[in-house]
């Protein structure tokens, strides 16, 4: 019906021309035109050339390819034709092909359209064999050579997903030849794919498996994915572990036991954090236990017994809390045990045969066996324990019974946080080495015999927050020193046998929540300078020698005037008039020397 619509009026517009040149005496006639190089139904590929052809050329002024009434190409000059590229479309689908010529005059005709279907199933470029995916230096992708004379590019994608959605290239070339791309990782869920390209936009995929991706391991190959167990007991293996075993990531089981493997474990082991057991026994390993090891938080054995491991047990052992077995015995390994191996499910794990300094963790102290203690020059005994000197933050033995004097090496403790040593039968003076701990927040050292002076070097500890010299023999004055210590919050200094006067430097201690030093012989007044003492909540001032009038400003003070606990200064020389908030405090006082 269209058809006949043209001619009738290709019929009127030629009439009409024809009265309009014998007017004007211009030549309007058309050629005929038509497509050449297809017929309706042709099945069509790649780049398809669309031809016409005319009786004559001489009034041809432009000719119009249309595509689905879509114009596509416009041609000037002879021959008329149109490269046209099918790959744009899907296969198996239809298109009309049309086209409108003009001549000069600017009229114009349809030739018939046609109707064309698409077909490049047989032109896809050939797909790349993919080659099996080792470890070299990372892990080497690698493909063969597209024979195909339209070769373009191959194209290298990876995805998290198995069909490829929201795939990223990764890797690009216009070589045509065997090609490798080497990845850093190869990560157990990422999925890999080549895509082969043609001149036409054409391409083909292949793609990479995960089972191709293989780690070699003593002449042995082994799927990165798909590898949950390796056991190789008394099977020779020498030399080191490679690097490359970090790569199997699935792994849950590893056991190399009874072979010849030398040098350090990797630290690569702790890539594998779905082992459960990993045993190495029985090797000639050396070198440190990797940190890494604190990675591997869903073991439950661990069995590194007779090689040849030294330095320290790492730190991050303790990140192994479902060990149900840990040995270490038999080695070279030295210095201090953390305590973080008490963490894991094992309550004794089984230490014995190396060069571990005391002290030991509680949860192993009973079972520690055979320890090589030539080394241990960084550890100080006290009290029949051992400490370290640089591991050791606090040492708090309560009601122990200890007995003679506070050792003077205590001060090389210099890591030293809280030292709690109350309620015990100490003796002798305090050693002035305590005041090489300048790391200590808390002094306690109150309910034993201790006697002399305080020490000034206890001025050296600056991050003092709680001293408490409470219920000993101590004399002489309170060292000036003290009244430097701004950071102390509790100054406890009561049942001694101090003396001297309080002197301005109170004021200093602007921190003080706590100041008790009752039942001295301290003298002279309760200085002025006490109200400066903003945070002060407890005062304990009783049964001493303090004299003259009580400072009003001490009314300035935060204190809850309740109870004798939070307030004394009875049995003293203090003289009236007192202060309002202290009149019913006062106690009983000796006045006789109240002018």
């Amino acid at each position: 019906m269209k058809y006949s619509r043209l001619i009738f009026y290709l019929s009127s517009f030629t009439i009409w021309s024809c009265e309009y040149n014998e007017l004007e005496n211009i030549e309007t006639t058309l050629p005929i035109i038509s497509i050449t190089s297809h017929q309706s139904g042709d099945f069509v590929s790649e780049i398809s050339i669309i031809k016409v052809s005319a009786t004559e050329n001489l009034n041809i002024n432009k000719v119009e390819f249309y595509v689905d009434d879509s114009l596509h190409f416009i041609d000037l000059e002879s021959p008329y034709q149109f490269s046209w590229k099918t790959t744009d479309y899907l296969d198996s689908s239809e298109h009309v092909i049309k086209v409108i010529y003009y001549n000069s005059s600017g009229n114009y005709a349809e030739t018939e359209p046609i109707v064309l279907f698409i077909n490049n199933s047989n032109s896809k470029p050939i797909s790349s064999k993919i080659y099996k995916i080792l470890y070299y230096e990372g892990f080497l992708i690698k493909w063969s050579m597209n024979n195909d004379n339209d070769f373009l590019s191959y194209k290298l994608y990876k995805s998290a997903f198995e069909n490829m959605n929201d795939k990223t290239l990764i890797f690009e070339t216009t070589e045509k030849n065997d090609t490798t791309y080497l990845l850093n990782t190869a990560d157990n869920n990422e999925f890999y794919q080549v895509e082969s390209q043609d001149i036409y936009g054409l391409f083909s995929f292949s793609n990479i498996e995960p089972l191709f991706v293989q780690v070699e391991l003593w002449g042995e190959y082994y799927p990165v994915k798909a590898t949950t167990e390796l056991i190789l007991v008394n099977n020779g293996l020498i030399g080191p572990i490679p690097s490359t075993i970090g790569n199997l990531t699935n792994l849950n089981t590893l056991v190399l036991g009874g072979n010849d493997l030398s040098g350090p474990i990797p630290n690569e082991i702790g890539n594998l954090t779905k082992l459960q057991n990993l045993n190495l026994q029985s090797n000639q390993l050396s070198g440190q236990i990797p940190n890494e090891i604190g990675n591997l938080i869903n073991l439950e054995n661990l069995n590194l017994l007779g090689n040849q491991l030294s330095g320290q047990i790492p730190n991050e052992i303790g990140n192994l809390i479902n060990l149900n077995e840990l040995s270490f015995s038999s080695n070279q390994l030295s210095g201090i045990i953390p305590d973080e191996i008490c963490n894991q499910g094992d309550s004794s794990p089984d230490l014995s045969t190396n060069h571990f300094c005391p002290p030991y963790p509680n949860c192993i102290e009973v079972d520690i066996e055979n320890q090589e203690l030539a080394n241990c020059n960084d550890v100080v005994e006290l009290w029949g324990e051992y400490y370290s000197i640089n591991y050791t933050t606090e040492i708090i033995l309560p009601s122990e019974g200890l007995m003679g004097e506070i050792p003077s090496e205590i001060g090389n403790l210099i890591n030293l946080q809280n030292l709690n040593l109350y309620n015990n039968e100490l003796s002798g003076n305090i050693p002035s080495e305590l005041g090489n701990l300048t790391n200590l927040t808390s002094l306690v050292l109150w309910a034993n015999q201790l006697e002399g002076e305080i020490p000034p070097e206890i001025g050296n500890l600056t991050n003092l927050i709680r001293l408490d010299l409470d219920e000993n023999q101590l004399t002489g004055s309170i060292p000036p020193q003290i009244w430097t210590l701004n950071n102390l919050n509790e100054l406890f200094l009561s049942k001694n046998q101090l003396e001297g006067e309080i002197p301005l430097e109170l004021g200093n201690l602007t921190n003080l929540n706590y100041f008790f030093i009752s039942e001295n012989q301290i003298s002279g007044s309760i200085p002025t300078i006490i109200s400066n003492l903003s945070f002060l909540k407890y005062l304990r001032l009783n049964d001493n020698q303090f004299s003259g009038e009580i400072p009003a400003s001490i009314c300035d003070l935060n204190i809850f005037w309740d109870t004798l606990y939070d307030f004394n200064i009875s049995n003293n020389q203090l003289c009236p008039p007192y202060p309002d908030c202290v009149e019913n405090f006062v106690g009983e006082q000796d006045t006789a020397n109240c002018n």
